[in-house]
């Protein structure tokens, strides 16, 4: 390593940091080059993570390559001079056990990576980090653009583009942008597609995407952050090392390639050219609306460009932000979820559109009634502001100013370690790649209220900002719904407004003139709204926690003994309680789960529903009276019939009086179902039964991998209930059921399982213990609990390949391809470590295969997947350009040809090329992004204070808690997986490993067993096809400066011979051109070619998917077909039952063998 740490400039800050970074460092420097690097110091893990930002994105792309930005992101993974080889930087981090990736966005593009410091390269003389690092900075120094991977990668972002069009939330703002003024950048599409990236030539396409990267790719604008657990000084060095060199000019990049590119006729910086001076948002139009299957939704949108200069501008928008979220009791929120119940869920944040231009958004999922009473929402909103903040009580403002300023502070001050680095630094990247902040703020995210000012000063500040951007005026709104009718809501006048249809989503849309105001009036002289109340227990331990000291160390992550295993404290028939006392390790959160089984309650669609139903009732109780402890990051979640198993489950993780204080309410809230006398109020009842409804309703209406996977749980695991059924299901269950089924959840035998992470006194653990007791008449029977047993999985047939095929709905854009290999059983612990050993080997190798050189996709899936009883390995492939049985060809063709390279390893190869890299992975803390192994892992609230955490102490209490559930006690797994055997690794020898490949894996074994789910892409309907045609000639003859509107295109299309792929359009188009004395502009257009230029434009986003090169045959698997869930399970046999007698004397066993120091009571 060359250089010294003196060539680097030191800027020193002091950062306001959390408890849980107080074994960092953190230094910001300068390299001689001017790259601003800040280098993190953490000794709390093994795990190196480095994000380097560019200061250009979309914004920059020219308008005859939209997209170039995006699509230069992905072309530097292809091959640098001094790396040639295409993707070679993600094979050697992914074989070491970690991932690399990149996104760009409007102004900026991220790439990033994480691995372990400790992984080495094959010679064994230096760790892998530098090697990684050299090839990383080559990224920015020397890419190739080599114009044969131009098509492919062109192919890659139209996918990931098809995959936006799914997504509601990039839909919407997609929205968002049609109501920006026509000249703004924001206004233009980002993504590229293949329309935008096929404008021009590969060859020219290669000229662009040179001449972008010599603009924009320099030190000046770049910003790198890398975190390990090597010293500041080391740090230093390898930043010195390997990118000091990364040009400070365009100029430099010229000397550097060794080559000129002229650029004087790309307009890469559209934003120099007037931009800057043009409003975000046209006056002209004030809302758009889209018609959008399975969605109602309203953004409501402020900009906030008056008050950004504001110095306590951060805090301002935290606290509206805040205010307007609020769902405590005489809230906005309550008001409309819980009174009104015009909205399901609310959701009030700040986006940066671009530049400096936030806006506030209130998005709100409505339901119909709220939908139908937009206006009076709207304007409960803005009287809401009114009442409370403009007009607000000077005391009651200072107050509430200052107790959320104690929770923000206090949730910062405590803030978990993050779940992810890599999210970390990339956001500190960008955040001072794009500056205008004290460097103090970075870690914090906000800066202090103005010192200057007294509270009365700060609460008028509040007031004006809050004055001048919640008007009417200012307001931009989008509107989701089935279909179009709320355009009404608008104007009386029929036929004022004709759909159009996106360009590049798709999706019809009409937007609405300003001058078409919504008449804003809520008729309810009830609105008692008040500011919220923090409640006092909460306040007072804040205050106490700002006073105390507090523990200095972070959470260790990556090392093996970071994590105690549980300890069984008590059990008897009813009850299991363990303990971890993850205070050793360092921890900053405690961790509750608690499961309630309910033993004696048959699996039966109608209470499996009905369970669901009493998860949320007991949810919406919840959620008013807990809000505020979600502002001091207390998380809690209710969750029902974890597994497919009649049961409810909550979960409580944050600080340990909160947490205490949260799992009590809620443990009261349980109880307060069976002392109940009356029936539920049909309103709330109506409200959990919508709630429940919609969720099995998107299960049932999934598309992709998430369809796939369901299918596949569906399938292996006994007693799950189909979405269909539960929509049936729903439709019998009334209230009278309901309160049946709230007595019967205590009166029938219910069994608890508690597992309590965190440093608790014994008295502590003792009324902890005591809340999880459920009185439920005394001990349950020797021949009940003999007779009694948990659900297992359905084991494949030895020898059997199943083939379920499955269709998507019109709107599912790819074929999905899931294709699963069953291992075994999962107390099998030799071939477990196997598998893991052969997962490790995918995860590298089935993407280097069927992405990179088959183009197949630009996503593919591998990992482990595991059900209750047994466990196998899964490649899923969703894909927009080939057909499903093309996918499982080409899957068992990559098989083959992996099964082939391994035979032609040496042991001394396969030792140092597979094993050893494998092994160094262990210990650390997973990386790697992949889908989640099991039913478990993926689980998430149906009510609560949102997502379950994914630090590495909330995960490892959750891998605990499922080991527990399942009645297995294998702990030592991480992300709910089994333990590795490591003396079975360290025996393991190629032919022992070829042996089970050959078992398991081989194409050809006769013992081998699959399972392939197909979901085909959905058949567009003729209408959606022909509006797309539509949307996109339309387009193309408005750039042309041709008079005709798109519903006169539509009608042109239904006159045509070809209803299939319109290709007479042209002579439609001509013959209406003559018709409309539009023959000059027609000739000067050279209308022939145009026309076919047109039609071929439109035809590719309905081309027929290309057929793969010819390549050396492969042997192919024979499968059965069968479309019917139940006959696969009918050929399968099922796994080993465990009574509830079995487990309760597997519990002494531990008890007695020293796991735990509980006795059978």
């Amino acid at each position: 390593m060359n250089g010294s740490v003196l060539t680097v400039k030191n800027i020193d800050i002091d950062f306001h940091l959390p408890l849980s970074h107080s074994q960092r460092s953190y230094q910001l420097i300068e390299l001689s080059n001017g790259l601003r690097t800040l280098v993190i110091n953490d000794k709390s893990s093994e795990l190196f993570s480095a994000a380097m930002v560019v200061g250009s994105g979309s914004a920059n792309d020219p308008n005859d390559a939209l997209g170039l930005a995006h699509l230069c992101e992905h072309m530097l993974f292809l091959g640098t001079k001094t790396s040639p080889v295409p993707n070679q930087l993600d094979s050697i981090v992914s074989s070491a056990g970690g991932f690399t990736n990149a996104y760009t966005t409007m102004q900026q593009t991220c790439y990033h990576l994480e691995l372990s410091s400790f992984a080495k390269v094959r010679d064994e003389r230096a760790f892998i980090i530098d090697s990684v690092l050299e090839i990383f900075a080559s990224l920015f120094k020397c890419p190739l653009f080599k114009e044969k991977y131009i098509k492919g990668e062109i192919k890659a972002v139209d996918e990931e583009h098809r995959g936006n069009t799914n997504d509601i939330d990039k839909i919407l703002f997609h929205a968002l942008r049609s109501l920006a003024s026509p000249n703004h950048v924001f206004r233009r599409f980002g993504t590229g597609n293949k329309e935008t990236l096929s404008r021009l030539s590969t060859k020219k396409l290669q000229r662009y995407l040179r001449a972008y990267f010599q603009r924009f790719y320099i030190a000046r604008k770049m910003v790198l952050v890398i975190k390990g657990p090597q010293s500041v000084n080391h740090l230093k060095k390898l930043a010195m090392t390997y990118f000091s060199d990364i040009p400070k000019t365009s100029l430099e990049h010229t000397r550097l390639s060794g080559s000129s590119v002229s650029d004087h006729d790309i307009y890469f910086s559209p934003q120099l050219y007037g931009y800057l001076d043009t409003p975000l948002f046209q006056q002209e139009y004030n809302a758009v609306l889209l018609k959008v299957p399975n969605n109602s939704r309203v953004r409501l949108c402020y900009p906030l460009k008056e008050i950004t200069g504001l110095q306590s501008y951060h805090r301002i928008k935290n606290l509206v932000c805040n205010l307007l979220g609020d769902e405590s009791p005489k809230s906005f929120c309550e008001y409309l979820k819980r009174k009104r119940q015009w909205a399901t869920m609310i959701m009030v944040f700040v986006q940066n559109t671009i530049f400096s231009d936030d806006i506030l958004v209130v998005d709100i999922s409505l339901t119909p009634s709220g939908l139908k009473n937009l206006p009076q929402l709207v304007d409960t909103l803005h009287y809401y502001i009114n009442y409370t903040i403009i007009r607000g009580a000077y005391q009651d403002l200072e107050k509430i100013i200052r107790d959320l300023t104690i929770l923000e502070d206090s949730l910062f001050r405590n803030r978990e370690t993050e779940g992810s680095f890599v999210d970390e630094i990339c956001g500190y990247a960008e955040t001072l790649e794009k500056g205008g902040f004290d460097l103090r703020d970075l870690v914090r995210g906000y800066g202090d209220w103005d010192p200057g000012k007294s509270s009365i000063m700060i609460v008028q500040e509040l007031q004006k900002a809050a004055n001048q951007c919640f008007t009417e005026e200012n307001l931009k709104i989008v509107i989701s719904s089935e279909d179009l009718w709320p355009v009404n809501l608008f104007t009386t006048e029929k036929g004022a407004y004709q759909p159009m249809v996106d360009h590049y989503f798709q999706y019809e849309f009409i937007s609405v003139l300003n001058n078409d105001q919504m008449t804003f009036f809520n008729p309810d002289l009830s609105l008692n709204f008040e500011l919220p109340n923090i409640p006092t227990p909460l306040k007072e331990s804040m205050n106490g926690k700002r006073t105390s000291k507090q523990s200095s160390v972070g959470f260790v992550r990556g090392v093996e003994t970071a994590a105690e295993h549980p300890q069984l404290k008590f059990f008897n028939s009813c009850l299991e309680v363990w303990t971890t006392n993850n205070a050793i390790c360092g921890a900053v959160s405690t961790h509750i789960t608690f499961n309630i089984q309910f033993r004696d309650i048959e699996s039966t669609p109608e209470n499996l529903v009905g369970i669901e139903l009493l998860a949320e009732l007991m949810g919406e109780e919840l959620k008013y009276e807990l809000y505020h402890y979600e502002l001091v990051g207390t998380f809690w979640g209710v969750f029902a019939n974890t597994n497919g198993l009649p049961s409810i489950l909550v979960s409580v993780s944050g600080m340990k009086d909160e947490v205490v204080t949260v799992f009590k309410t809620i443990m009261n809230c349980f109880r307060s179902l069976r002392t109940a006398e009356d029936e539920v109020p049909y309103q709330k009842f109506k409200k959990a039964r919508v709630n429940t409804r919609k969720r099995t309703e998107e299960i049932l209406n999934s598309s992709g991998t998430r369809k796939v996977f369901s299918a596949a749980y569906l399938v292996l695991e006994e007693g799950l209930i189909p979405p269909e059924d539960k929509i049936d299901a729903l439709e019998i269950i009334d209230t009278k059921f309901i309160k049946e089924m709230s007595k019967d959840v205590l009166c029938t035998g219910p069994y608890g399982q508690l597992l309590m992470d965190g440093d608790f006194t014994d008295h502590e653990s003792f009324i902890l213990t005591e809340e999880a007791k459920l009185d439920n008449g005394g001990a349950e029977s020797y021949d009940f609990l003999a007779k009694k047993s948990s659900k297992t999985s359905h084991i494949l047939p030895e020898g059997r390949n199943f083939l379920f095929p499955m269709h998507g709905a019109e709107d599912d854009t790819a074929n999905t391809l899931l294709y699963y290999i069953q291992l075994g059983d999962r107390s099998d612990t030799e071939l477990y470590t196997w598998g893991k050993l052969f997962e490790h080997l995918l995860s590298y190798t089935a993407l280097d295969e069927l992405r990179t050189r088959r183009r197949l996709a630009y996503l593919v899936f591998t990992g482990m997947k595991f059900f209750r009883n047994s466990f196998g390995i899964h490649i899923t492939i969703p894909s927009g350009e080939h057909e499903c049985d093309t996918l499982s060809g080409e899957v068992e063709r990559y098989l083959g040809i992996l099964q082939k390279n391994l035979q032609k390893l040496t042991e001394k190869e396969f030792q140092e090329d597979i094993v050893e890299p494998f092994t160094q992975t262990i210990s650390q803390t997973p990386t790697q992004v992949k889908t989640p192994s099991g039913l478990f892992i993926s689980l998430q609230p149906l009510q609560g204070s949102g997502d379950k955490p994914d630090s590495g102490e909330f995960m490892s209490h959750w891998s605990h808690m499922d080991q527990i559930i399942n009645g297995t006690y294998r702990f030592g797994g991480t992300e709910c997986e089994e333990p590795i055997d490591k003396t079975f690794l360290e025996t393991l020898t190629l032919k022992e490993f070829l042996r089970y490949f050959q078992t398991y894996i081989s194409v050809d074994s006769a013992q081998r067993s699959s399972l392939i789910i197909a979901n085909a892409a959905g058949t567009q309907s003729y209408e959606a096809k022909k509006s797309q045609f539509a949307a996109i000639i339309f387009s193309q003859l408005q750039d042309q400066g041709m008079n005709i509107t798109q519903v006169q295109v539509s009608n042109l299309l239904e006159k045509c011979k070809d209803q299939e792929d319109f290709t007479d359009i042209s002579m439609q188009l001509k013959k209406y051109f003559k018709e409309t004395k539009q023959g000059t502009k027609l000739m000067r257009l050279a209308f022939k070619n145009f026309a076919g230029s047109m039609l071929r434009s439109a035809a590719s986003t309905f081309s027929v998917r290309p057929q793969l090169p010819n390549s050396e045959k492969y042997i192919v698997s024979k499968k059965t077909e069968i479309n019917n869930y139940k006959a696969i399970q009918g050929l399968c046999y099922v796994g080993s039952r465990i009574s509830w007698y079995e487990k309760l004397q597997t519990l002494e066993q531990l008890a007695h063998s020293g796991e735990g120091t509980a006795q059978f009571i």
